[in-house]
């Protein structure tokens, strides 16, 4: 029998594969939306909740814990997460118009990094967790409970972003093979992944997140005075549903 038919691959695989559903499923409807803005700029406000609490509750603290709670190392790369995104928007994607949307154009492929990255980690942590099996379908559940409107935000991003929409499609789908190729890579070898390194890439994720929402996201979404009340509540929303819909869930 092959090894990738070891029995604990086989329920990574099917795990898997429900993530890889689960995002689709999340990522969906921004699509229905492209010549929309107004809908879309509700969507990335929620994606702006999502990308803040994502940081603040999800991947700083489990950087830190990759890097042996070495907190003022662990604030470093985050910074540097957050300055290497400024200096690169600021003196390196310069784009040629002044039209609003040109602000979206370089953080579809800065989201998708940053989330791949997140659920990479979050696949090793699934392997990991898997050891023990209780264990590991909490944390499965955890991890469904916000890869969904993590791919919703992704996809909202990439269509405000002018993404062409199988353009898009493609990259949350790459970016949701992220969790079964971390659990497998888990399982087989932590070695590949060394803590501390997974926990700098962690960090600095992290900082490119508080950028795109607190300089780029949050700001654009501030001047459309219009609707500021439904985008603050789709806001809250995308805050809340990083914070308790895990607890609740695990």
């Amino acid at each position: 029998m092959s090894e990738f038919m070891d029995p604990l691959i086989q329920k990574l695989l099917i795990l898997g594969l429900v993530v890889v559903l689960t995002s689709f499923a999340g990522s969906l409807l921004p699509f229905f939306f492209y010549s929309k803005k107004k809908v879309l700029n509700t969507f990335v406000s929620f994606g702006a909740g999502v990308l803040i609490a994502a940081a603040f509750v999800h991947m700083m603290p489990e950087a830190l814990n990759l890097m042996f709670y070495k907190a003022r190392e662990a604030s470093i790369w985050i910074l540097v997460g957050f300055l290497l995104l400024f200096v690169l928007e600021r003196f390196v994607m310069i784009h040629p118009c002044e039209e609003l949307e040109c602000n979206f154009h370089y953080l579809g492929w800065t989201a998708f990094i940053g989330l791949s990255i997140h659920s990479l980690t979050a696949g090793v942590a699934l392997g990991a967790s898997m050891l023990e099996e209780s264990l590991g379908y909490l944390v499965f559940l955890a991890i469904i409970a916000h890869q969904f409107p993590e791919a919703f935000s992704l996809s909202s991003l990439l269509a405000i972003s002018g993404f062409e929409k199988k353009r898009a499609l493609l990259l949350v789908f790459l970016y949701s093979l992220m969790i079964p190729i971390g659990s497998i890579l888990a399982v087989y070898s932590l070695k590949i992944l060394p803590a501390k390194g997974v926990g700098i890439a962690l960090a600095i994720s992290a900082g490119t997140f508080l950028h795109i929402s607190t300089s780029d996201l949050l700001p654009t979404i501030h001047k459309v005075e219009k609707d500021r009340y439904v985008n603050l509540s789709a806001f809250l929303l995308g805050l809340f549903s990083m914070i308790f819909l895990p607890e609740l869930l695990s």
